[in-house]
């Protein structure tokens, strides 16, 4: 049987979110951040009123560092590709870095923590 690190299922979850995000699924985001973090859930949803992610949007560089306490990790990751402006129609190709904390509450690792590093 296969093993599964914690830094390996916070990678799973940083992928569902992203086809979460491309998928415009407000309910699995919502499931994916943890509940002491509802602003970034209020954050999600004005995002996704703002843009649509495209399908060649993708996480390109990802560094997952489990803390020592083994319950929290921290992913630094940078993602590209295009999105549409909502209010314009526009397209855009972007280039983005993100720093995000991640806790293991029950059995899921849940998103409580996000900063933009551009």
């Amino acid at each position: 049987s296969a093993v599964v690190t914690p830094g390996e299922e916070v990678e799973a979850q940083l992928q569902m979110m992203l086809e979460a995000f491309q998928g415009h699924d407000q309910h699995t985001i919502d499931r994916l951040i943890a509940d002491e973090s509802a602003r970034l859930r209020e954050t999600a949803a004005d995002g996704l009123e703002l843009v649509t992610l495209t399908k060649d949007f993708r996480i390109k560089d990802l560094d997952v560092t489990v803390r020592a306490d083994g319950q929290s990790a921290d992913a630094h990751l940078r993602a590209n590709g295009t999105l549409k402006l909502k209010g314009s129609g526009m397209d855009t190709r972007v280039f983005t870095r993100w720093q995000t904390v991640w806790k293991h509450i029950g059995t899921e690792w849940k998103l409580v923590e996000v900063r933009r590093l551009d």
